[in-house]
């Protein structure tokens, strides 16, 4: 008897495969009561038939439920006589719904993973990406934390060490390994975040199981895009985001997967309420807060909501690092850290086994916009008294609202 037939007999029938020789008092039908068959034969033609014979009874083994028989094919010999029940371990396995086609622990959907239609949102290039980027945060998170945590720790304080100040670090002190945080922060630049990173390794005790949504076009598409996902973070910028009204139904799923990992002790998500960055010349501007960051805040309970306002950090990587090192005192980088965002009143007012709605999701996030516009205010009363006061545009829309 060949590896392939003692490994089979043996798994069916509980025997040991050391004990199952090609001799003659070895055969399964003389050492166990599998079977009563002669020797396997040995033309080419009866190996042929045999190995039909073999794994018939091998499918069969694993398709037939607890307490049930095999049996044999008579069509050749050997012809089984006696029956043998199916090992449990095999209908265990066949319960939990493994498939039976090759690599069965990949055929099953895990929880997290977007149904076909979510998926067929992503053009084919970025799906490729999105299941790297997917294997990457969920089984080899911690080479993420540890690049963070090291190799971008050592390239920001290159970059901007010198410059960045940290205003309210009291309101962040606190939280350590096993916080829950969502991050809300102005959108300015391509490294605000990284900024913000930083910030944490100096002044928390934060785990740097991060998360950091990004739009898809851009660092799912094309080279420079992915280069920077892989090299600042070891594709922690993830899930990707799609702006163009046919990605809805994968922006849902990207939502209900930060949400699932917020659940997670130790991580933390940074996020722009507004969406996009905004290119607008005067730092106390802002655009309008999206629904999202709002419903991942209120659907997400018993987590903390940290606003964030970051300021002096342009686009151009390069630039920053001369800064850096040449009068960084005319180059600041201001990191404001404010109090928790306040929503139990907005989490009252859902039920537990509902999913808010679009309005409260969006006056979640225009509290967040809130906390974010008061810190910049902070900034301007410290370092710019002089620049006019700017009404944001979710409180201009409010306002004229309650005149109409």
């Amino acid at each position: 008897m060949g590896a392939p037939e003692r490994c089979w007999t043996a798994m069916l029938t509980s025997t040991p495969i050391s004990t199952m020789t090609q001799s003659a008092a070895c055969h399964p039908s003389r050492s166990t009561d599998f079977c009563t068959a002669r020797r396997r034969p040995r033309s080419a033609s009866s190996a042929r038939l045999w190995a039909t014979a073999s794994s018939q009874v091998v499918w069969r083994a694993f398709m037939t439920s607890p307490g049930s028989v095999v049996t044999l094919p008579d069509t050749h010999r050997p012809v089984c006589d006696q029956r043998e029940p199916i090992p449990p371990t095999c209908v265990e396995w066949i319960k939990r719904g493994a498939s039976l086609r090759p690599r069965p622990c990949m055929q099953s959907r895990h929880p997290q993973d977007p149904s076909p239609e979510q998926l067929a949102a992503l053009p084919v290039h970025m799906r490729r990406w999105y299941h790297v980027a997917d294997f990457v945060n969920r089984y080899l998170k911690f080479l993420s934390a540890a690049w963070i945590h090291t190799t971008m720790r050592f390239v920001l304080w290159c970059t901007a060490g010198n410059r960045m100040k940290v205003h309210g670090a009291e309101h962040v002190a606190d939280l350590d390994k096993k916080s829950r945080v969502l991050m809300v922060a102005n959108h300015r630049s391509f490294f605000d975040f990284y900024v913000v990173a930083f910030a944490n390794v100096r002044h928390t005790r934060l785990a740097q199981r991060a998360f950091f949504p990004v739009r898809a076009k851009f660092f799912y598409e094309g080279f420079v895009g992915t280069f920077i996902n892989w090299w600042m973070t070891i594709l922690a910028m993830f899930p990707p985001i799609v702006r163009d009204s046919s990605g809805r139904a994968w922006n849902r799923y990207a939502l209900r997967r930060l949400q699932d990992e917020l659940t997670i002790p130790g991580t933390w998500v940074g996020i722009h309420p507004e969406g996009r960055r905004n290119k607008e010349a005067g730092p106390y501007s802002f655009l309008k807060p999206h629904a999202g960051t709002g419903r991942i805040a209120l659907s997400v309970g018993d987590i903390r909501v940290v606003p964030l306002y970051v300021v002096g950090i342009s686009n151009n990587i390069v630039q920053e690092g001369v800064f850096n090192w040449r009068r960084p005192e005319e180059r600041r980088i201001d990191v404001f850290f404010g109090p928790p965002v306040d929503l139990s009143e907005l989490r009252s007012g859902i039920d537990a086994n509902s999913e808010p709605s679009q309005e409260e999701s969006l006056a979640a996030a225009e509290l967040c916009m809130d906390a974010i516009y008061d810190l910049a205010e902070q900034h301007r009363s410290l370092y710019n008294p002089d620049h006019p006061a700017v009404v944001p545009p979710w409180r201009a829309a409010a306002d004229a609202s309650d005149e109409s």
